[in-house]
């Protein structure tokens, strides 16, 4: 098995920044899911539809000031994200994979 740790990362990108930098720098983790609603694009997502990102494009300069990266978009791990949607079938979802806009 593996150790999991699932904890609450408060709201916005200020919250997540300070929340992963701690867990990367401070205690060794390898992996963070974010998690949390949001509105949508697309006409055709519904209500409860679990999307897991394949892009996400920001117009905000978090990723400059977090780790220096100058641009658009970021990407997820792929491994990870494969072993997201793997997880999903097994328990009954079809999830949508898709790119994503944060603030």
């Amino acid at each position: 098995g593996h150790r999991v740790s699932v904890m609450g990362s408060g709201m916005g990108m200020c919250s997540i920044g300070i929340y992963s930098y701690e867990l990367y720098h401070f205690y060794d983790v390898e992996n963070i899911i974010r998690i949390g609603s949001t509105g949508a694009y697309d006409p055709n997502l519904k209500v409860y539809d679990l999307v897991i990102a394949k892009s996400a494009y920001s117009e905000s300069t978090y990723a400059l000031a977090q780790c220096g990266k100058d641009r658009d978009f970021a990407y997820p791990s792929e491994s990870l994200n494969e072993r997201l949607i793997q997880t999903a079938h097994k328990i009954g979802y079809d999830p949508v994979v898709a790119p994503i806009h944060t603030h």
